[in-house]
C-alpha cells in the first residue's frame, strides 16, 4: 500500500498460451472453450487481474501477445503474436480491449 501511496505505477502485459496443452478451443473442456453462458478460464483470470491492475497503469495500454498457435493462412506456429493482429502496435485500451481482442484471436488462429 506505501507504493500505490507513494505513486507508484505498473506496466500491465498480457501473455496467453496458446499451445496444444489448453485443449481443442471446439471442445468444452479446453481452457479457451467459449461458452455462450460463461466466461472461459482464461477470460475470468484476465478480467480478475486486469481490472485491478489497469487502476495503476496510468495510459490503460495494455500490450496483449499470445504464443504457441498456427496461424493464417499457412498455419505456422507463432511463439509470439499481437493479439489485436498489428504487429507495430500491440496495445489493447483497457482490459475490454485485451479482451476483445483475446475473443478475436479464439475465432481467427
Amino acid at each position: 500500500v506505501d507504493f500505490i501511496r507513494g505513486g507508484t505505477q505498473l506496466n500491465f502485459t498480457v501473455a496467453i498460451d496458446f499451445t496444444a496443452s489448453n485443449g481443442n478451443p471446439s471442445q468444452p473442456t479446453s481452457l479457451h472453450y467459449m461458452n455462450p453462458y460463461q466466461m472461459n478460464a482464461y477470460a475470468m483470470a484476465l478480467k480478475a487481474v486486469g481490472e485491478i491492475i489497469q487502476d495503476y497503469d496510468s495510459d490503460k495500454l495494455f500490450p496483449a501477445y499470445g504464443f504457441g498457435a498456427k496461424l493464417p493462412p499457412d498455419g505456422k506456429i507463432s511463439h509470439a503474436f499481437p493479439l489485436n493482429g498489428d504487429n507495430e502496435n500491440p496495445n489493447c485500451i483497457g482490459i475490454e480491449g485485451v479482451l476483445e481482442a483475446y475473443f478475436q484471436s479464439l475465432r481467427t488462429v
